[in-house]
């Protein structure tokens, strides 16, 4: 009922306060699994917050497989480095378990380089492209962009069934928000263009 719901609401919204009590830093993590990889991966980032000694608090969306591992730190005692890489051993874990980098917040800075391991040279080159094409001067979200020797042919990714899609979507419910490029719209747009090859024969 209402009431069951409030005191579940409750419970969540007093989560990071009560979290800044045990450490005075942290970083949020923003991982998504299949629901039924669920059980294994919190075990998993529980034995690695372990290994690094660092202290781990998992909460999440657990009905759509969003999963919010917290490493809490003081970074007057505990090294920042060790903590960055507790946070890419975690999202070492999701990729194993056929998760991804993001389900809510996006890759922005924290996760650009995670992306190298998460998606193929064929798909960055054309995400590249697209941010490109659409940002020919590099001004949405200066130094966020994923660099590298993309070897994909433009011709072959603008022929795909995904690139008319990617583009219909994007222009009709959010083309702000893909022309902003490599913040949150990278996985957006990874996202969109994932979609058409789970739709199953025509």
């Amino acid at each position: 009922g209402e009431a069951e719901a409030e005191a579940l609401w409750r419970a969540r919204r007093a989560v990071s306060p009560a979290l800044g009590r045990i450490r005075p830093k942290r970083v949020n993590e923003d991982i998504a699994v299949p629901r039924s990889a669920l059980p294994q991966v919190v075990r998993e980032i529980e034995a690695l917050g372990k290994a690094f000694g660092l202290v781990v608090v998992q909460f999440g969306h657990i009905g759509d497989g969003n999963l919010h591992p917290n490493i809490l730190f003081d970074p007057r005692r505990e090294s920042e480095e060790k903590v960055w890489e507790l946070a890419h051993e975690i999202a070492r874990v999701a990729l194993r378990h056929g998760g991804v980098l993001s389900g809510e917040h996006g890759i922005g800075l924290m996760k650009r380089d995670f992306m190298l391991e998460a998606v193929d040279p064929e798909t960055l080159g054309a995400l590249h492209r697209v941010k490109e094409a659409l940002d020919p001067l590099g001004l949405f979200n200066p130094g966020e962009a994923i660099m590298g020797p993309w070897k994909a042919s433009t011709a072959s990714f603008m022929s795909s069934p995904g690139w008319a899609f990617l583009w219909a979507l994007g222009f009709s419910s959010s083309g702000i928000r893909l022309g902003a490029g490599s913040g949150g719209s990278t996985f957006w747009t990874y996202a969109v263009l994932k979609i058409p090859d789970k739709m199953g024969p025509r």
